[in-house]
């Protein structure tokens, strides 16, 4: 196993001093538009492990939890942080020993879930302890060519995971265990990304393919309708709300849109936005109000108006793109986990 340093860009806009203002189209840099508020990140610790490639993050009643795994694939590693993000050991837990691509974590109000790709092309759907110390309760599921995703239709938890041709989804019981055999969504013709999200009693399953975007959706009692949407949505991300948000590459950019799902599920994309140049889009809801994320030669955060963009502009970050990075929702407020390279940053001071 390679030993090597890795740091945490934890940028939480709302209490730590960021002030929204009007804007439009996002800046080309962070010295362009000395109307737009600035964040300052600062180093805060250094925690040394294996190199970083894949990452997430989870709200706890006690903080959040932190988890990461080293590229191209290795342990699921583990970090407690504090309500002010604060790590809670110097030296993050083996938490999870095999060799894993990808991680997705969530908190079900009663368990922390986390989703975990093998290579050799089947998941886990596992149980953590919040402390991410150890896990408890795990499945083995076929599908590993897609981040694994979970979601909730009201009180029913769900965890999806892909093969190159087929979507599924896993009911997850109070305890975090898994139901099979799963229920399919559909096929497709390779499938490079599914991603969850609830909206009302709902959940949402957006799945990109080489021959089409997809959005499926299921209730309560597990009755499902798949609809092919008509354009290609490579690498979509889906989050939450009244209505469903999602981003996705294009040749354009970065592509937003909305989909509203109606009692009968019948889902209604709105028409296609591109928000700005990058790549590696991800999107959240806070409050229902969106927050798109994407990287060029640095990280991008800002909210979605109906007319353009709010950016936040973040100084003090160690140049070029992370390599391994999640837009979560810290508490209420936008923030960013990044890996770089040293030590672990958050930021101190906006103007």
């Amino acid at each position: 196993m390679r030993a090597a340093l890795f740091a945490v860009a934890l940028i939480g806009c709302g209490r730590l001093g960021f002030d929204e203002r009007a804007g439009g189209a996002a800046p080309d840099g962070p010295d362009d538009d000395a109307g737009v508020t600035r964040c300052q990140a600062a180093s805060i610790v250094g925690l040394s492990t294996a190199t970083v490639g894949y990452l997430d993050v989870a709200k706890l009643p006690t903080g959040y939890a932190l988890g990461f795994i080293e590229a191209p694939q290795g342990i699921l590693y583990g970090v407690p942080l504090g309500p002010q993000l604060a790590p809670g050991v110097t030296t993050p837990f083996m938490t999870s020993t095999s060799a894993y691509t990808n991680v997705a974590m969530t908190w079900t109000g009663a368990n922390l879930l986390a989703g975990l790709s093998e290579p050799t092309g089947n998941s886990y759907l596992k149980r953590l302890e919040p402390d991410m110390t150890t896990y408890t309760v795990y499945s083995e599921v076929p599908g590993a060519t897609a981040k694994p995703a979970f979601a909730a239709a009201g009180a029913q938890w769900f965890g999806g995971v892909a093969t190159t041709t087929t979507a599924t989804l896993f009911p997850m019981d109070a305890t975090g265990a898994v139901e099979l055999p799963g229920i399919v969504l559909g096929n497709a013709t390779a499938i490079d990304a599914m991603s969850l999200a609830s909206s009302g009693a709902f959940a949402a399953a957006l799945w990109s393919a080489a021959d089409g975007c997809r959005l499926s959706v299921v209730d309560p009692a597990r009755s499902m309708v798949t609809t092919a949407l008509g354009f290609a949505c490579n690498g979509a991300r889906l989050a939450g709300g009244t209505v469903l948000h999602f981003v996705y590459e294009t040749a354009g950019g970065i592509a937003y849109r909305t989909v509203a799902v109606g009692p009968t599920k019948v889902p209604l994309p709105d028409p296609e936005r591109i928000l700005a140049p990058g790549t590696a889009p991800q999107i959240i809801t806070i409050g229902d109000v969106p927050y798109a994320g994407w990287t060029t030669d640095r990280i991008h955060v800002a909210r979605v108006t109906t007319s353009g963009l709010d950016e936040i502009l973040i100084s003090g970050l160690p140049a070029g793109a992370p390599s391994a990075w999640q837009l979560v929702d810290l508490g209420g407020e936008p923030g960013v986990v990044a890996v770089f390279g040293a030590s672990l940053y958050a930021v101190d001071r906006c103007q």
